[in-house]
């Protein structure tokens, strides 16, 4: 009879041995594969996220100061209007800035103008009379800026009748412009804008605007801190000097506003935790592992018009 000889307990153990070393390696491997994508992709998401949160704060902050042909200061404005922008203008201005809000980040409301001027089509016949406008896109109770650059009124939209307005005083201060507007004149809308971070749907820390003291809505998620400091332009000097919002000495001297928001990823994706330098200066060294990454954006406010105050 021919013997059979099979493999020795030894060599059972050492090819288990290899195959244990090399599944091992296999699943590290594909392990650091997937975390390595799933890096990338939160690196991806955080910076089409911070593009989207620039894009809607650079729009709506370079339209501060109403951007029209009037050059006046806000003391030159008749303010009729009853309305939230009427009132923003008479305490604040065209900008209020707070701290320590939600996580101890900043909020902003500013007075803007997103919409297209409307245009007189006949002279007004006297000071209260309604206004004729060539295409009328305005709506009941919003607040206009009506202007034929060297004069200007604020008013609240109380009546609409065909392409024509009325600034009745149930909802203005007086229902009498200060001057009859011809024929030309522009009708801006404004609108109260503000920003804040606040709790998502998601649980995370999101970007919120809101219109005319209207309800926030998300706009950005996962966005953990914002930090808004404001460029004043200093007396007799070429020189900006930015300040956070409680430290700005007068808010019509702002001609500047610099945003940092720091943004986290949704998933923990890193091996380890990460230490950052946060979006107030402080470094910290964090217990989660998710992957951070400031941004930093600054803006030129080029419509300066009624910020300003009259010397």
């Amino acid at each position: 009879m021919t013997r059979q000889q099979g493999y020795s307990l030894v060599e059972i153990l050492i090819a288990s041995m290899l195959g244990l070393l090399l599944s091992s390696l296999i699943l590290s491997t594909l392990y650091a594969t997937v975390q390595s994508n799933n890096l990338k992709k939160a690196q991806e998401t955080i910076q089409e996220n911070a593009a989207l949160a620039f894009h809607f704060l650079a729009n709506d902050l370079r339209s501060i100061g109403f951007n029209t042909c009037f050059s006046g200061s806000r003391d030159e404005l008749n303010n009729l209007s009853n309305g939230v922008v009427g009132n923003q203008l008479i305490e604040f201005g065209g900008i209020e800035g707070n701290k320590y809000g939600y996580k101890k980040s900043d909020s902003i409301t500013i007075i803007a103008t997103l919409f297209p001027a409307s245009e007189l089509l006949i002279a007004m016949s006297a000071v209260h009379s309604d206004l004729d406008l060539m295409d009328n896109n305005v709506q009941l109770g919003q607040e206009l800026l009506l202007t034929d650059c060297n004069h200007a009124e604020l008013f609240t939209v109380t009546g609409m009748w065909a392409n024509s307005i009325g600034h009745e005083s149930n909802m203005n201060n007086d229902a009498n412009f200060n001057r009859i507007y011809h024929k030309g004149a522009l009708l801006y809308p404004l609108s109260l804008i503000s920003y804040k971070l606040a709790r998502g749907v998601s649980g995370n820390t999101g970007l919120f605007r809101a219109f005319n003291n209207g309800r926030f809505q998300e706009l950005v998620p996962n966005i953990e801190q914002l930090h808004i400091e404001y460029g004043e332009s200093l007396e007799g000097q070429d020189l900006i000097k930015y300040s956070d919002a409680n430290a700005v000495t007068n808010f019509s001297k702002v001609v500047g506003i610099s945003l940092k928001i720091l943004m986290r990823s949704t998933d923990q994706v890193l091996s380890d935790a990460m230490t950052i330098e946060d979006a107030f200066g402080k470094i910290s060294k964090l217990r989660d592992k998710h992957f951070y990454k400031m941004f930093t954006l600054h803006i030129a406010l080029r419509n300066k018009e009624l910020i300003r105050e009259s010397n």
